[in-house]
C-alpha cells in the first residue's frame, strides 16, 4: 500500500486523460486530518479531481464539490470507487451506491496527494489503484472487491 503522511509525499505521473466516461477505484484507509483537499486523482494543479476532504467524504470537485452520502470511517481500509457515464456519476463505498454527481468533465490526472499545492496532502494509505476507460457495472466493482476474477478491460493504470 502507498502511505502518505500529509508531509511531502506524492505519487505523480505521466498525465492520463479520462473523457467523462471512467472508472477509478481503489481500497483506501483514511487517517484524521488530510488536508482540506487531499487529492485521491487530480490534475496537477489540483483543481479537478476525486478528493478526500476534511470531512471525511469522498468528492469530485469540478466547479463545486459533489459528494458521495457517507462519510468515510477513519483508519478503516474501505473500497472507494467513482463510476461516471457520460457526465453522470456514482460514487461507491464497499460496494454500494453511495451516492450520484452531474456534470463531470474528463480529469486529466497527474497525482496522488501534493508536496507543492496547499491544502491537497493525503493523510492515509491506497491500495490496488485501478482507473478504467469504461463505466465499470456493479457487477465489475464488486469484482474488483473480491478478486474473483480481474476485469482488466481497457485498464490504464493500476
Amino acid at each position: 500500500a502507498l502511505a502518505f503522511d500529509g508531509g511531502n509525499g506524492q505519487m505523480t505521473w505521466t498525465a492520463i486523460d479520462t473523457t467523462n466516461t471512467f472508472t477509478w477505484a481503489a481500497w483506501f484507509k483514511p487517517l484524521a486530518s488530510s488536508e482540506a483537499d487531499a487529492a485521491l486523482f487530480m490534475t496537477a494543479s489540483c483543481g479537478i479531481g476525486i478528493e478526500y476532504v476534511s470531512n471525511n467524504v469522498l468528492t469530485l470537485f469540478n466547479a463545486g464539490y459533489q459528494n458521495a452520502n457517507t462519510t468515510l470511517t477513519v483508519d478503516e481500509w474501505q473500497h472507494i470507487a467513482v463510476v461516471s457515464t457520460a457526465g453522470n456519476a456514482t460514487f461507491y463505498r464497499n460496494g454500494v451506491s453511495d451516492g450520484t454527481a452531474t456534470g463531470v468533465v474528463a480529469i486529466n490526472g497527474t497525482n496522488m496527494s501534493s508536496s507543492t499545492v496547499a491544502g491537497c496532502k493525503l493523510k492515509g494509505q491506497v491500495d490496488d489503484i485501478w482507473l478504467f476507460a469504461r463505466a465499470l457495472s456493479t457487477g465489475d466493482i464488486a469484482e474488483l472487491i473480491n478478486l474473483a476474477t480481474p476485469v482488466r478491460k481497457r485498464m490504464l493504470l493500476y
